[in-house]
């Protein structure tokens, strides 16, 4: 008896990742293989998939593969991995810059996550030993062992009791993995000295220094992503105008200050 049917994911974000492939430059033999792909999906949703769509893939990482363009073969055997659903999107997002902002949307989403689990954390434990103060060390560690086993499950008919809406899984995949074992701790940011009142001049010096460490860590992540194209590294420098003199800061209201999106000081 076959086995069930593997849904094939063709969507916006795996055609602009074939639009970056081809855009790197592909030999003949891949690219004409590559744009077949393209025609198949279609130029808007619902795009095509299906077996058509996988067989397509294999065959161009097939053929980049025996030309030894191993870049290339590593971009297709992903396009591959997402449209069987074995790479997750905010993965390929990231890895290859779609979808505009994808790096610190995801921050941002594990920066909410992250605080609202602390702070939900730190409740249950100040209410524990509120309830129970000759508590021992070990004791308090089991019932926060088994804080990690509360899932949100759908009860029917319960009000109030969710399951993660559709979409909305993969990325609670993909945070789960980063939490447990992709995410390191740094060292100290920029600020201002505790303990003491700090002048408009100092903060104002803070947000600065604080938007130059963003936008370089930004540029540093663009310039080592071999997969990054042109377009990536020019929207990156767009961010980090003031190392050519002057002093600059991004500005995403799109009002005033020069060309670009920039303000200068």
């Amino acid at each position: 008896m076959p086995g069930p049917r593997v849904r094939v994911r063709s969507d916006f974000a795996l055609r602009l990742l074939l639009e970056k492939i081809v855009e790197f430059g592909l030999p003949g033999h891949v690219r004409n293989l590559v744009e077949d792909a393209q025609r198949h999906m279609g130029d808007r949703s619902p795009y095509r998939g299906g077996r058509t769509l996988t067989d397509l893939l294999r065959q161009a990482h097939a053929a980049a593969r025996v030309e030894a363009d191993h870049d290339t073969a590593e971009r297709l055997e992903d396009a591959l991995s997402y449209a069987t659903n074995v790479m997750l999107a905010p993965d390929l997002e990231i890895k290859y810059q779609l979808l505009g902002g994808a790096r610190g949307r995801y921050a941002a989403m594990l920066t909410t996550v992250m605080s609202h689990s602390m702070t939900f954390v730190t409740d249950q434990v100040r209410t524990y030993l509120d309830d129970h103060p000759q508590v021992s060390r070990d004791e308090l560690a089991a019932v926060l062992d088994e804080t990690k086993r509360l899932i949100v499950t759908e009860v029917a008919g319960a009000a109030g009791v969710f399951e993660l809406g559709r979409g909305m899984k993969e990325q609670a995949t993909w945070m789960t993995e980063v939490l447990l074992d992709r995410l390191h701790t740094g060292g100290p940011g920029v600020g201002v000295m505790p303990g003491r009142e700090a002048s408009a001049e100092e903060l104002a010096e803070v947000v600065l220094l604080r938007a130059r460490r963003h936008a370089l860590r930004e540029l540093e992540i663009v310039v080592l992503n071999r997969h990054s194209s042109e377009r990536d590294l020019q929207m990156a420098l767009e961010k980090n105008l003031w190392i050519f003199g002057g002093t600059q800061l991004a500005d995403n209201s799109g009002r005033g200050g020069s060309a670009g999106g920039s303000r200068w000081i």
